[in-house]
């Protein structure tokens, strides 16, 4: 079972570590998305993260839950303008707001949900060539197995693989 690392960006409480951060803003910079789509809001740390790199060049942010913080939410859309938020479900079938921002260029998927093999089955195979895709929790909660399986299956090839998996943990 994953243990939860407290974490906050710009107030927003996040469930990521600092070092994991480091890394991802690190693709972000380099990877430049249009926009970054993160399945699973809860109290808007890792969204408010998102926008606060991809305003540098324009992208945005969109960031979908079941049931987001409804004290979080309306201050977080207040503070990036590049949030679009939906109260949603995105684990039944496809959402078509997420299909639709994965149209755009460089897209990046983050799964983020209670069930990321399902949302991982459900998105990937929408990911253009150049998209991005990741996983929090990845070996605690996603079995690696099953998504390098998939996303072998669908042509991606892992970016920056050996420098996230020197980071993992059993726990988190």
């Amino acid at each position: 079972m994953a243990q939860f690392v407290r974490s906050e960006w710009a107030g927003f409480e996040a469930q990521h570590r600092y070092e994991d951060l480091a890394l991802i803003a690190s693709v972000l910079r380099e990877q430049h998305p249009e926009v970054a789509i993160e399945l699973g809001t809860a109290k808007g740390g890792f969204a408010a993260f998102l926008a606060h790199h991809l305003l540098e060049w324009e992208g945005w942010v969109l960031t979908l839950d079941v049931a987001p913080d409804p004290e979080a939410l309306p201050w977080l859309l207040q503070t990036y303008p590049n949030i679009k938020a939906i109260t949603g479900d995105v684990l039944s079938t496809p959402h078509p707001a997420v299909v639709a921002a994965l149209e755009q260029k460089h897209p990046l998927l983050y799964c983020d949900t209670g069930n990321k093999e399902r949302e991982l089955r459900l998105y990937a195979p929408f990911l253009p060539v150049g998209g991005m895709i990741g996983c929090h929790d990845y070996g605690t909660e996603v079995r690696a197995e099953y998504a390098e399986a998939l996303m072998g299956e669908l042509g991606f090839v892992p970016h920056r693989h050996a420098e996230f998996e020197a980071l993992t943990h059993p726990e988190y």
